[in-house]
């Protein structure tokens, strides 16, 4: 599974939506702990029920990281 951004994330929830039978979780969880460098276009393990893993740009006090989020099936 490769990581890809937000944008394709939210884009597949609402093409599920639309379709019938269309089973994608609407709401995004923490596909695993830690701070990131850009991961965008990376391989992640691929895990059963997870239909796709984006990464979100946050912010600390030690700068600019990307959490994991993931949208289930």
């Amino acid at each position: 599974m490769i990581v890809i951004t937000k944008r394709k994330a939210m884009k597949m929830i609402t093409d599920s939506l639309f379709t019938k039978g269309g089973t994608l979780n609407k709401s995004s969880l923490p596909f695993c702990t830690g701070k990131y460098n850009n991961m965008l276009g990376q391989e992640v393990v691929d895990i059963e029920g997870i239909a796709a893993v984006y990464q979100e740009s946050r912010r600390d006090k030690n700068g600019q990281y990307y959490k994991l989020l993931c949208v289930e099936v």
